[in-house]
């Protein structure tokens, strides 16, 4: 779906990003959720189509040095689908599933306010989907002691196929992310 339809659609889109670093060791956490909604004619049938998409994930982190860190978790999906027609009948597929995933990270700061971040993970190893993987470039200013403003690129790709409940789901999300960043 090219962003422009994605963004006509769209009803309701966020994320939450939180880590916690204590020396070598840290926890991240990402939170996704996306609610798409589209009204179609096919012929004589008006449909309402939605999807709603959440992705959860967290992981363990440790810091090599003051810049690069690995990373080891899990990623959970949870998809619901539904196609409503016109004369009140509805489709409907519902499906979540959860893939391990190991990442790497660097974040080395550019000066005293500027940070760029980049991180790269992959997972499923068809354990639930054949193969999921996210790439993020962030730039960050930080504009006081607590705050930083920035801008990025993510992408996160993943395929899963339940054969025996004929359920695919082959996504491919990216675009530009505007974010604040807060620190204590």
């Amino acid at each position: 779906l090219p962003f422009d339809q994605a963004f006509d659609n769209l009803e309701m889109a966020f994320t939450f990003r939180f880590e916690a670093w204590k020396g070598r060791g840290g926890i991240l956490t990402d939170f996704s959720y996306m609610d798409l909604s589209s009204d179609k004619a096919v012929g004589p049938l008006e449909l309402n189509v939605t999807l709603e998409n959440l992705i959860a994930e967290v992981s363990a982190g440790y810091l090599f040095d003051d810049a690069a860190f690995l990373y080891l978790g899990a990623r959970y999906y949870g998809v619901d689908s539904a196609v409503t027609g016109s004369m009140g009948r509805e489709l409907q597929a519902d499906k979540s599933w959860v893939d391990p995933i190991v990442g790497f990270g660097w974040r080395p700061r550019l000066s005293e306010r500027w940070t760029f971040g980049a991180a790269v993970d992959v997972g499923g190893f068809g354990i639930a989907s054949d193969l999921t993987w996210k790439a993020q470039a962030v730039i960050d200013w930080r504009v006081g002691k607590f705050i930083a403003l920035g801008a990025g690129y993510r992408l996160l790709d993943y395929d899963y196929k339940d054969e025996d409940e004929g359920f695919a789901y082959d996504l491919n999300q990216h675009g530009p992310a505007v974010f604040l960043r807060f620190f204590w």
